[in-house]
């Protein structure tokens, strides 16, 4: 109800009606967020037109299997370093950023809780809520929290926090870090 209240007192106060369909989606995010800080609760603007149709399942998680094939399961790159680092028997080290988010912090956060991989770079967003998606109009689409991660090790999760990495570096150096720390571990 309190997010009810916040959206509708604005609406009332005319804050929306000069807004475009962006800086409109912006504002309510801004807004939802605000209220219930949770960064999968947002409003999305597409410029191309998207159906309001609801999606089959089966096709969605076809599409979305195919794709992971196509982009070799979200692996860019695997390469073996000097010093024939690059298997992953410990140490395992896994590099952040500001923006990893949601998915990629969960295997972050996962492995750094049970023990099994050192993290090193960026503290991620935040995010570790699963969402649907709702269109909303043909250019509108809602992305709502449909369920809470906690972790069996530490009964909780990195919602709104992100995951501390253990080595706190600049992202665009966290590989050359990493990479440093475990030849020192080899040695």
């Amino acid at each position: 109800m309190e997010i009810d209240r916040a959206i509708r007192a604005r609406l009332a106060a005319g804050e929306y009606d000069a807004l475009d369909g962006t800086a409109l989606c912006a504002a309510v995010t801004a807004h939802l967020q605000e209220v219930c800080p949770d960064k999968h609760l947002r409003v999305l603007w597409q410029d191309e037109p998207q159906s309001t149709e609801p999606e089959d399942d089966d096709a969605g998680r076809a599409a979305f299997l195919a794709l992971l094939r196509e982009q070799n399961q979200g692996i860019r790159r695997v390469e073996q370093l000097d010093g024939n680092i690059g298997c992953l028997d410990r140490p395992v080290y896994v590099l952040t950023s500001a923006t990893t988010f949601s998915g990629g912090e969960d295997v972050a956060y996962t492995l750094q809780a049970f023990g099994r991989a050192e993290l090193v770079g960026e503290t991620p967003r935040g995010g570790a809520h699963p969402t649907d998606r709702h269109p909303v109009t043909e250019h509108i689409t809602v992305t709502v929290p449909t369920a809470r991660t906690t972790n069996a090790v530490t009964g909780t999760n990195w919602e709104g926090v992100g995951v501390r990495p253990g080595r706190a570096v600049a992202a665009g150096k966290a590989l050359e870090i990493a990479h440093q720390e475990a030849i020192g571990r080899l040695s």
